[in-house]
């Protein structure tokens, strides 16, 4: 279930952001990656929730490899390459396993193109070190030790992605589900455009 649970976290993140077309809007972007060659824009730059939310509930899991390195080097180059002048350029990497080849340098790069890194690792395979040479820090590593452990730590993400493209979050109380109490969770309130990527390991070792 490890794809399905994927595609609600994207779909939960995409709820703590105001996605839309306006100057101070979130655009947003999934990818999704497995083996050399295989990244899929699902949606590229979209500006209305419920469309980039119907999108991803409809991609399809690759499996094959993980090749994170030429996948952040993907959508550097053919997403980021068509950002907004002025945006905040952020890319969430999602995985759950060590890269085929190591993605330091792919996300070193990307990071000098003015993209802010965050690296979300589930499960053990892949390591401490791996997540942080992607995000540059260990304050944009985030882990958890198996899929069904995503929604507890969207909020945790939302409020550091918001904060590092400098907006401040402020907390309001969003749907869970109906085994679950009513909480509170971060969302992004925001002044200034933020163009929103994720990049989604589609591989073997996630399941579907």
């Amino acid at each position: 279930a490890g794809f399905l649970a994927s595609k609600n976290f994207v779909n939960q993140m995409i709820s703590q952001f105001s996605v839309g077309a306006g100057a101070a809007n979130t655009r947003v972007s999934v990818v999704q990656y497995s083996s050399r060659g295989s990244e899929q824009t699902v949606v590229r730059w979209g500006t209305n929730a419920g469309t980039v939310t119907s999108s991803v509930n409809a991609m399809r899991y690759q499996s094959g490899g993980t090749y994170t390195a030429e996948a952040i080097t993907y959508v550097r180059s053919s997403v980021f390459n068509t950002a907004r002048t002025g945006a905040a350029k952020v890319l969430v990497v999602l995985t759950d396993g060590r890269s085929s080849t190591a993605p330091g340098t792919a996300a070193a790069v990307a990071r000098g193109s003015g993209i802010q890194l965050f690296a979300v690792g589930v499960g053990s395979g892949i390591g401490q070190s791996e997540l942080q040479s992607i995000a540059g820090s260990s304050s944009a590593v985030f882990t958890t030790a198996s899929f069904a452990g995503l929604p507890g730590i969207v909020s945790s993400i939302a409020t550091t992605v918001c904060t590092a493209a400098t907006r401040a979050p402020t907390r309001v109380p969003i749907a869970v589900p109906p085994t679950r109490q009513p909480t509170q969770v971060a969302v992004c309130t925001q002044t200034a455009p933020v163009d929103l990527v994720f990049l989604i390991d589609g591989s073997g070792s996630v399941g579907t």
